[in-house]
């Protein structure tokens, strides 16, 4: 686990150097002093999606402000509608791990 401080980028240099036979998943979370939640979701995703077999979303931390505002029907959909084109997106581009389909 990697602190939410360090950053996407940390993260992502973390990924590259892993090597390994094991199923790697990624959560993604939001950052509570985030102005744009959605877009911060997506940018995490592009960056390490390329290093994981799967991710997944978290929208269920009760610490973290104004979360619950992502859990609304409307807001998910987006999210979840947008993340499906980068999904896309980068299978077509060939560039992550084939478990994430």
């Amino acid at each position: 686990m990697v602190s939410t401080q360090k950053g996407v980028d940390y993260v992502e240099k973390k990924l590259i150097r892993h090597e390994s036979q094991v199923t790697l998943g990624v959560n993604l979370g939001k950052n509570k002093d985030s102005k744009t939640d959605i877009d911060d979701f997506l940018v995490c995703a592009e960056k390490l999606i390329p290093h994981a077999n799967y991710i997944t979303i978290n929208l269920s931390s009760p610490n973290t402000p104004g979360l619950r505002e992502l859990q609304n029907i409307y807001a998910i959909e987006s999210l979840l509608l947008k993340l499906d084109i980068l999904r896309k997106e980068l299978k077509k581009m060939s560039i992550f791990n084939q478990v994430i389909s």
